[in-house]
C-alpha cells in the first residue's frame, strides 16, 4: 500500500529535479522530451505508440499534461505517436512548420488546446529554456516570442507566420536550439545537406553541447562545414535497430569520429538521458548499458 508520505516524496522530488533531455528509443524515429519538474517540451513523438512508454517513465505520475509539443516536419517517423499521445495526455500547444498536408486526425485536434506555426527568428521562453527556432525561413511576416513563463499563453491562430515552404518535405523541417544556463543542442529534424549549409552561410549557428544526428545519421545530413561550426562534445542518433535504411551511415560515424565527437545511439543504448546537474555538468544515463 502507498502511503500519503511516501506520495508526497515523490512529489517533491519530481518537482526538484533538475532539468534533463531525453532521447526515447522509439525505434527509427525521433522523439526527445525536455523536462524539468512538471514542465515538459516534446519535440516529435516517433512512429508509433512506443512514445507513451517513455513518457510514462519520464514524466511525475501525477502529471499528464505536456505544455508543448513541436512536430519538426509531417513523416510519420516524427508525427506518429501524436494521435496516440493525444488520447492520454493533454496536450497545450502545438507548434508545427505549417505545411498543408498534415494528416491529424479531427479527434487528435480536438483534444490540443492551441496550434501555432514556428519559423525562423521565433522564441520559445518556458521554465528555464530558451528556445529559439533557426528554420525554416520567413519572409513575409515577424519573428515572435512565445513566453510561457508568467502566464498561459495561447497562441491566436490568426496570428500564424507562412514559412517559405520547399517541396522536399525534410527540407522543412524545423530546427530547434535550446539553451538551459551553460548547457545547448540543437535539434534539425531531418534537413538536407544543402539547407545545413544555409544555416552555416547565414551565421545562425555557434557552439553547442549536443546535437541530434540529422536525419538519423544519414548521408543526406550532419555535413562537415555543419559540426565545424557547431563543434558539439555529443552527438545521438536516434535510430531503429537494423533498421532498413542502414542508419547511422558509416561516412557519417567515420566523419564523427574523426572529430572526437562523443557517439549516443538509440538503437545500441536505448532512452539516452542528458542530466543537468549544475549549471557546466552533465550527466548522461542510458536504458542499455
Amino acid at each position: 500500500m502507498i502511503t500519503l508520505p511516501l506520495v508526497a516524496f515523490f512529489a517533491l522530488h519530481s518537482f526538484f529535479r533538475p532539468p534533463r533531455v531525453v532521447f526515447c528509443d522509439v525505434g527509427q524515429g525521433d522523439a526527445i522530451l525536455i523536462i524539468q519538474g512538471t514542465t515538459q517540451l516534446l519535440i516529435d513523438t516517433g512512429p508509433d505508440r512506443s512514445i507513451e512508454t517513455c513518457l510514462y517513465q519520464q514524466m511525475p505520475f501525477f502529471d499528464r499534461t505536456i505544455e508543448i509539443v513541436i512536430i519538426s516536419h509531417p513523416d510519420l517517423d516524427h508525427k506518429g505517436g501524436l494521435e496516440h499521445l493525444a488520447r492520454y495526455f493533454q496536450i497545450d500547444t502545438l507548434f508545427f512548420n505549417g505545411e498543408p498536408d498534415q494528416e491529424w486526425s479531427m479527434q487528435t485536434l480536438l483534444q490540443i488546446q492551441s496550434l501555432a506555426t514556428l519559423a525562423d527568428g521565433d522564441r520559445i521562453n518556458i521554465a528555464d529554456w530558451e528556445i529559439d527556432c533557426l528554420w525554416p525561413p520567413d519572409e513575409n511576416t515577424q519573428p515572435r516570442i512565445w513566453d510561457f513563463r508568467e502566464k498561459k499563453q495561447i497562441p491566436d491562430i490568426k496570428t500564424r507566420r507562412t514559412p517559405t515552404l520547399l517541396s522536399d518535405t525534410n527540407a522543412n523541417s524545423i530546427v530547434i536550439r535550446l539553451k538551459i544556463d551553460a548547457f545547448s543542442a540543437l535539434f534539425s529534424g531531418d534537413l538536407p545537406e544543402k539547407y545545413e549549409k544555409r544555416l552555416v552561410d547565414e551565421k545562425k549557428l555557434s557552439q553547442v553541447t549536443l546535437l541530434k544526428a540529422g536525419h538519423h545519421g544519414s548521408k543526406t545530413s550532419t555535413s562537415t562545414p555543419f559540426l565545424e561550426e557547431l563543434r558539439p562534445t555529443h552527438i545521438v542518433f536516434s535510430v531503429g535497430k537494423r533498421n532498413s535504411y542502414h542508419h547511422p551511415h558509416q561516412e557519417i560515424l567515420d566523419k564523427v569520429i574523426k572529430k572526437q565527437i562523443q557517439i549516443w545511439r538509440t538503437d545500441k543504448q536505448g532512452t539516452i538521458t542528458f542530466n543537468l546537474r549544475s549549471k557546466s555538468e552533465v550527466a548522461i544515463h542510458t536504458s542499455r548499458p
